[in-house]
């Protein structure tokens, strides 16, 4: 017989008993297998008290945030950007100048001419 997690087998499990027996005694090991299940059993309340208290917060919080409202706004909130993203600007044939505008002259509107881009030469050194 092997335990996993320490690789024990048999006969060490055996030798250590043996120990056991001779360094308490036969009557002492009652005694220290009655504490040792009584710290286990304290040891399990109290993780399943914690896990309860955890578990009685979780709830709180949940009935305290109301998960519906907060999912509805968001449907609204993620409906209202894809409205947005179908709407996209379609220039009007209609309104729209048969020419493009030479970017050396003024706009109809008056402004300022704006200026032609002149090439910047590289140095590379």
């Amino acid at each position: 017989m092997v335990f996993l997690f320490f690789e024990v087998g048999g006969g060490e499990i055996m030798l250590i008993m043996f120990f056991v027996l001779v360094f308490f005694g036969s009557k002492k090991i009652p005694e220290l297998a009655r504490g040792l299940g009584k710290g286990m059993r304290e040891f399990k309340d109290a993780s399943a008290g914690i896990r309860r208290e955890i578990q009685m917060e979780a709830d709180k919080l949940k009935s305290d945030i109301n998960v519906t409202d907060i999912q509805k706004e968001a449907d609204k909130f993620r409906q209202g950007m894809s409205l947005d993203t179908e709407r996209t600007v379609v220039p009007d044939p209609s309104r729209a100048d048969t020419k493009s505008p030479d970017p050396g002259t003024a706009s109809s509107e008056g402004d300022a001419p704006t200026p032609n881009p002149t090439p910047v030469p590289r140095t590379d050194a």
